[in-house]
């Protein structure tokens, strides 16, 4: 019998988000959840955090790693254990790194496909623009704006960084549709990827700012803003620097910073190079090509030691 019998499809919603969440992402799953129910419980804190860290050895190691690097730890003091980590970088930035690390280890094995690296760009390039804005803006933790922005698309990025045989066959299908975006997804799967990523969002019990984000994008708190016009940006990119996209982009970033058009542009600018960088800490060096191509060479002739930004200093 064939495996790729319309009988062995998921059917609804419903089934399409337990097949990612269990048979696809499963480390996210568990991890995550664990992270945000030990941060739930005033009582536990660092000490909890830190257990669930170390089960994972590829975790630890990772997290370790991205938390010596200047963005992370500009005051360059050493870091070697996770409890180290903690003390330097505080237990919320620890917090989100760490689900940002558990959410790279399960996608990442997976992600050999042009389209799914083009999504994880996304999310890596959108994220980091919505934290820089954070910084630029005072927001007390710039850090969950980035999870935030990075998650935001997370219906998105868990379709089309699958590999299991029975979602590769709606790829293709959604690839010959002939349509685009959520008139494809629709019209394929009978809802959007968004409704996934909402869905998912529910079973995974991500909450706070993730969760309000991905279920009331266009909610005018100041946060969910900041966290959308992280894609915003990245979208007004591709369109070009004097495209009407931009231009709307620029207005609605003045509004939030009241920092110049120039000041603004030269601060997206900037951060498509700090965006390359974070992709390749985390292990996405596939998908780091498709942020920026030239700033992605630039990047790999740069000494490692080269200066942090001083607003990130004076943000530390």
């Amino acid at each position: 019998m064939s495996s790729t019998q319309p009988a062995q499809q998921p059917k609804s919603l419903e089934e399409w988000a337990e097949l990612l969440r269990v048979e696809e992402l499963p480390i996210f799953s568990n991890t995550a959840q664990k992270i945000y129910v030990s941060l739930d419980d005033k009582k536990k804190g660092a000490m909890e955090l830190a257990s669930i860290i170390l089960q994972d050895p590829n975790l630890t190691t990772k997290l370790i790693k991205i938390s010596n690097s200047p963005y992370y730890n500009p005051s360059r003091q050493k870091i070697s254990t996770v409890s180290r980590a903690i003390v330097i970088l505080g237990l919320g930035m620890i917090r989100e790194l760490t689900l940002a690390c558990s959410f790279f280890e399960s996608i990442l094995s997976s992600a050999d496909k042009e389209r799914a690296n083009k999504e994880i760009a996304t999310a890596i390039h959108s994220a980091v623009q919505a934290r820089e804005l954070a910084i630029l803006t005072r927001d007390q933790s710039p850090e969950e704006v980035f999870i935030a922005a990075l998650l935001h698309n997370i219906g998105h990025i868990a379709f089309w960084c699958s590999n299991n045989q029975k979602i590769v066959k709606i790829h293709e299908l959604i690839g010959h549709s002939g349509r685009q975006g959520q008139e494809a997804e629709k019209k394929v799967l009978g809802f959007s990827l968004a409704d996934l990523g909402k869905k998912l969002s529910k079973s995974w019990h991500l909450g706070g700012l993730i969760d309000e984000a991905i279920n009331h994008p266009d909610s005018l708190d100041k946060r969910i803003q900041t966290v959308r016009m992280g894609g915003q940006i990245c979208d007004a990119i591709t369109h070009g620097w004097d495209s009407e996209q931009m231009d709307a982009c620029l207005k609605q970033l003045k509004s939030l910073s009241g920092e110049s058009f120039e000041s603004l542009k030269a601060k997206i600018q900037a951060n498509i190079g700090k965006a390359v960088n974070i992709a390749q800490q985390f292990g996405a060096h596939d998908a780091s090509r498709f942020i920026s191509p030239q700033t992605a060479v630039q990047l790999s002739i740069a000494p490692e030691d080269e200066r942090p930004d001083k607003k990130h200093i004076q943000f530390q």
